[in-house]
């Protein structure tokens, strides 16, 4: 009787597909004004494997395979900034909120859409994938930037998942397309944590 082992790439090999450096993850400009201080607290409570930048898996056959973590370093200016500056704006002056408790801002790059989605079989092999992916949210299937979001807005639990697919492009990492999806999904990030909050 045979038996196979799963398939896995080789780091040369990963990072060729996805033409990217790996000692030096790409940034991404999602803003290009100098944010004030904002006078909201927000307390940072996610944990330590939400800030790093991580290629979530090796295995061709699993569903982690080509997506991406973007670490803290990768969102300039950082996401926890842009989003107290967003809040301070749009929700503070109508609700004086006063404390922000952030469990959970964790934004991935679905870089390999169809593999990255289903594995190589057509079917998630792993755990915990859809945590990084919504197939009904992406019925094509393409790459996409998926934010994870878990916050207490003065006590108001908010959560959510959004995907933000636009623009369409093949520059999958770090091209001019990708960072305007990256800017697109932090925008709309804020946006649902903002309409959701005022609810």
């Amino acid at each position: 009787m045979l038996t196979t082992k799963p398939r896995t790439l080789t780091l040369p090999l990963i990072c060729s597909i996805f033409l990217a450096g790996c000692a030096t993850p790409p940034t991404y400009q999602i803003s290009g004004e100098i944010l004030s201080k904002s006078s909201i607290e927000l307390i940072d409570k996610r944990d330590e494997a939400q800030k790093k930048s991580e290629l979530m898996s090796y295995l061709i056959s699993s569903c982690w395979a080509g997506i991406f973590r973007l670490g803290d370093e990768q969102i300039v200016p950082s996401r926890l900034t842009f989003l107290a500056k967003e809040l301070d704006e749009k929700l503070s002056p109508k609700s004086q909120v006063k404390k922000v408790i952030v469990n959970r801002f964790e934004i991935f790059n679905n870089a390999l859409s169809k593999v990255s989605t289903y594995g190589l079989v057509g079917v998630g092999s792993g755990s915990g994938c859809e945590s990084a992916f919504s197939p009904e949210k992406n019925p094509a299937n393409l790459p996409a930037i998926v934010v994870n979001v878990d916050l207490e807005i003065d006590g108001k639990r908010i959560r959510d998942k959004i995907v933000q697919i636009e623009p369409v492009g093949d520059d999958r990492i770090n091209g001019p397309i990708t960072t305007d999806r990256v800017r697109r999904a932090m925008a709309a990030s804020v946006k649902r944590i903002v309409d959701l909050a005022s609810q």
